[in-house]
Protein backbone atom coordinates (compact mmCIF):
# COMPACT_ATOMS: atom_id res chain seq x y z
CA UNK A 1 0.00 0.00 0.00
CA UNK A 2 2.96 2.16 0.42
CA UNK A 3 5.54 2.54 3.16
CA UNK A 4 5.79 5.21 5.76
CA UNK A 5 7.76 8.03 3.95
CA UNK A 6 4.69 7.74 1.22
CA UNK A 7 1.61 7.63 3.41
CA UNK A 8 3.43 10.81 5.71
CA UNK A 9 3.36 12.98 2.22
CA UNK A 10 -0.08 11.91 1.10
CA UNK A 11 -1.23 13.08 5.39
CA UNK A 12 1.07 15.96 5.11
CA UNK A 13 -0.01 17.01 1.16
CA UNK A 14 -3.75 16.71 2.37
CA UNK A 15 -3.72 18.57 5.42
CA UNK A 16 -1.61 21.64 3.07
CA UNK A 17 -4.80 21.54 0.79
CA UNK A 18 -7.26 21.19 3.08
CA UNK A 19 -8.20 17.87 1.38
CA UNK A 20 -10.29 16.12 3.99
CA UNK A 21 -11.21 13.24 2.02
CA UNK A 22 -8.27 12.25 1.36
CA UNK A 23 -6.75 13.33 5.16
CA UNK A 24 -9.06 11.03 6.56
CA UNK A 25 -8.04 8.61 3.94
CA UNK A 26 -4.03 8.32 5.21
CA UNK A 27 -5.62 6.86 8.65
CA UNK A 28 -7.14 3.20 9.31
CA UNK A 29 -10.48 2.60 10.13
CA UNK A 30 -10.00 2.02 13.65
CA UNK A 31 -6.89 4.50 14.16
CA UNK A 32 -6.32 6.51 17.54
CA UNK A 33 -5.55 10.15 17.13
CA UNK A 34 -4.60 11.73 20.65
CA UNK A 35 -3.50 15.14 21.70
CA UNK A 36 -3.54 16.93 25.02
CA UNK A 37 -6.91 17.29 25.24
CA UNK A 38 -8.80 14.64 22.88
CA UNK A 39 -8.62 10.81 21.88
CA UNK A 40 -10.40 10.58 18.39
CA UNK A 41 -11.14 7.19 17.54
CA UNK A 42 -11.79 5.72 13.96
CA UNK A 43 -12.42 7.71 10.43
CA UNK A 44 -15.82 9.63 11.62
CA UNK A 45 -13.92 11.27 14.78
CA UNK A 46 -10.85 12.50 13.02
CA UNK A 47 -12.53 13.82 10.14
CA UNK A 48 -14.67 15.72 12.70
CA UNK A 49 -11.03 17.18 14.38
CA UNK A 50 -9.61 17.84 10.56
CA UNK A 51 -12.54 19.62 10.22
CA UNK A 52 -12.42 22.15 12.42
CA UNK A 53 -8.77 22.07 12.22
CA UNK A 54 -9.16 23.07 8.83
CA UNK A 55 -11.55 26.02 10.25
CA UNK A 56 -8.56 27.15 12.70
CA UNK A 57 -5.81 27.70 10.27
CA UNK A 58 -7.97 28.85 7.19
CA UNK A 59 -5.65 31.14 5.34
CA UNK A 60 -2.63 29.53 7.00
CA UNK A 61 0.30 28.68 4.41
CA UNK A 62 0.11 24.43 6.18
CA UNK A 63 2.53 23.94 3.00
CA UNK A 64 6.28 22.63 3.65
CA UNK A 65 7.40 26.14 3.76
CA UNK A 66 5.43 25.75 7.93
CA UNK A 67 7.69 23.04 8.61
CA UNK A 68 10.80 22.23 10.79
CA UNK A 69 12.10 18.85 10.40
CA UNK A 70 10.46 15.60 9.22
CA UNK A 71 11.51 12.25 10.39
CA UNK A 72 10.24 8.73 9.90
CA UNK A 73 12.51 5.19 10.99
CA UNK A 74 10.76 2.03 10.12
CA UNK A 75 7.17 2.46 10.41
CA UNK A 76 7.58 5.89 12.59
CA UNK A 77 7.24 8.87 11.42
CA UNK A 78 7.81 12.82 13.31
CA UNK A 79 7.26 16.13 12.39
CA UNK A 80 7.28 19.62 13.63
CA UNK A 81 5.97 22.66 12.70
CA UNK A 82 4.80 26.42 13.06
CA UNK A 83 1.99 28.45 11.80
CA UNK A 84 0.62 31.89 12.34
CA UNK A 85 -3.49 32.60 12.20
CA UNK A 86 -5.52 35.55 12.65
CA UNK A 87 -5.73 34.26 16.02
CA UNK A 88 -3.31 32.57 17.25
CA UNK A 89 0.82 31.97 16.80
CA UNK A 90 1.45 27.88 17.34
CA UNK A 91 5.45 28.36 18.35
CA UNK A 92 6.01 24.23 18.07
CA UNK A 93 3.78 21.68 16.78
CA UNK A 94 4.53 18.12 17.06
CA UNK A 95 3.06 14.72 16.04
CA UNK A 96 3.93 11.19 15.77
CA UNK A 97 2.76 8.77 13.95
CA UNK A 98 2.70 4.59 13.83
CA UNK A 99 2.48 3.87 10.18
CA UNK A 100 1.79 0.35 9.19
CA UNK A 101 -0.69 -1.67 6.42
CA UNK A 102 -0.47 1.60 3.75
CA UNK A 103 -2.12 3.71 7.02
CA UNK A 104 -1.76 5.72 10.15
CA UNK A 105 -2.28 3.58 12.86
CA UNK A 106 -1.49 5.65 15.60
CA UNK A 107 -0.90 9.49 16.17
CA UNK A 108 -0.01 11.93 18.58
CA UNK A 109 0.07 16.05 18.57
CA UNK A 110 0.89 18.80 21.00
CA UNK A 111 1.86 22.59 20.28
CA UNK A 112 2.84 25.86 22.17
CA UNK A 113 0.29 27.95 21.68
CA UNK A 114 -0.04 31.33 21.99
CA UNK A 115 -2.65 34.68 21.03
CA UNK A 116 -1.07 36.54 18.36
CA UNK A 117 -0.59 39.96 18.72
CA UNK A 118 -0.46 43.02 16.05
CA UNK A 119 3.56 42.46 16.45
CA UNK A 120 3.41 38.88 15.58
Amino acid sequence: MGDTETVLKRHLDAFANRNLDAMVDTYAPDAVMVNEHQTFRGHAEIREEFNRLFDVFSGTDLSENARIATKTVDEYAYITWTAVTEQKVYEFVTATFVISEGVIQFQTMTAAVRERTTAA
